[in-house]
């Protein structure tokens, strides 16, 4: 999502490389692309052009909204904490925008996608684990909620909330390939998939590191922030909309300073 506001405080700290989710938006665009040649001119010739239309694109308010909440441990965690954080924020505006319109569904998905109600919602908030009993919480199936998106061709705007981990334990494929081929259907379609990334305190565990030839578990309280991440996935004008949103009700403090 690229528009003039998004000029102001671009910077986005992060400790942890989520290398599934962004290995798979490069798959997608350098696929197919030779090797060889100036770095600049074959990144230029990957990138796909960008219709007309879709740069001229107005916001618009959302008329339905599905929001997704990754309901696995390492995501709850966030809300394991004291300190005014922008993960309680945005599930506190999430419940806000669902107890006032019934056009708002809220699911949890871990291993499983399944209803979520706000009471859950706000467990999730305080960090409390296994929030979902039929969602799940010790694995995050990102790729079959992304597939189950992308087969919708009436879905309404998708928000998902993740710290962006892949873990699915009947995975054939590597990561990157799991995600791009979603990935790739939703965009082909006409759809916009925007990502934002948001710092906030954590200090609980952090499951599955990359290390050499393996992963590893930070313990707590080594860790003191880690980043969340919001996925947007629909119609480009309703992904812009909901962003100015969640940008003016919860990201900016009246002043239009970033309070994150």
């Amino acid at each position: 999502v690229n528009d003039k506001s998004a000029t102001r405080g671009a910077y986005i700290k992060r400790r942890w490389f989520c290398g599934a989710f962004l290995s798979a938006i490069s798959f997608l665009l350098i696929s197919g692309c030779s090797g060889g040649g100036n770095p600049i001119e074959i990144l230029s010739s990957c990138l796909p052009s960008i219709p007309e239309a879709v740069v001229e694109t107005l916001p618009s308010k959302p008329s339905k909204v599905d929001v997704f909440l990754d309901t696995s441990v390492s995501s709850t965690n966030f809300g394991k904490t004291n300190l005014d954080t922008a993960y309680r924020d945005v599930l506190g505006f999430l419940r806000e925008e669902a107890d006032s319109s019934a056009e708002v569904k809220l699911c949890g998905f871990a291993k499983n996608v399944a209803p979520l109600t706000t009471a859950q919602l706000n467990a999730a908030a305080r960090g409390q684990s296994a929030i979902c009993q039929r969602c799940g919480f010790s694995e995050t199936r990102l790729d079959s909620l992304l597939k189950q998106i992308s087969v919708n061709d009436n879905a309404p705007l998708s928000i998902v909330v993740t710290d962006l981990w892949l873990d699915n334990n009947d995975l054939l494929d590597s990561r990157s390939l799991s995600l791009s081929r979603p990935l790739r259907d939703i965009m082909s379609s006409g759809k916009a998939v925007g990502i934002i990334g948001i710092r906030a305190p954590y200090s609980s565990e952090v499951y599955d590191v990359p290390v050499a030839g393996s992963t590893k578990t930070i313990r707590s309280g080594i860790v003191s922030e880690r980043p969340f991440f919001i996925l947007l996935i629909g119609k480009p004008s309703e992904v812009l909309g909901f962003k100015d949103m969640l940008y003016r009700d919860v990201l900016a403090s009246d002043s239009g300073r970033e309070n994150y």
